[in-house]
């Protein structure tokens, strides 16, 4: 409401724990004006991982602006981007991690 958020928005969330679809649809509604929302998948091992990224897809196609990034799948590929939690970035991810990103964003 304040105007501060640009053009392309990410959103990282279910890291903690379980999303909920309705109110991932209720966010992805708010940003509808946004030239484009970046939804990124869960990577970790945490048992709402899965239910996450199941949710993930149809609840993002239902909006124009929005598009599933699958940092799900490159991380599985390249476990060297990540540290000894499975989770966080290795200075070494960070320029895939951004690219990634960059990409679904269009840029």
């Amino acid at each position: 409401k304040a105007g501060h958020l640009g053009a392309v928005v990410i959103i990282g969330t279910g890291t903690n724990g379980l999303v909920s679809s309705k109110e991932l649809d209720a966010v992805l509604a708010a940003l509808a004006d946004r030239a484009r929302v970046l939804v990124v998948n869960n990577h970790m091992a945490r048992p709402w991982a899965s239910p996450n990224n199941a949710m993930f897809p149809g609840v993002v196609k239902a909006h124009p602006n929005a598009v599933l990034v699958d940092w799900d799948t490159a991380a599985n590929h390249h476990p060297e981007w990540l540290g000894s939690d499975g989770v966080h970035l290795t200075p070494g991810g960070r320029a895939p991690y951004a690219a990634l990103l960059k990409a679904a964003a269009g840029c």
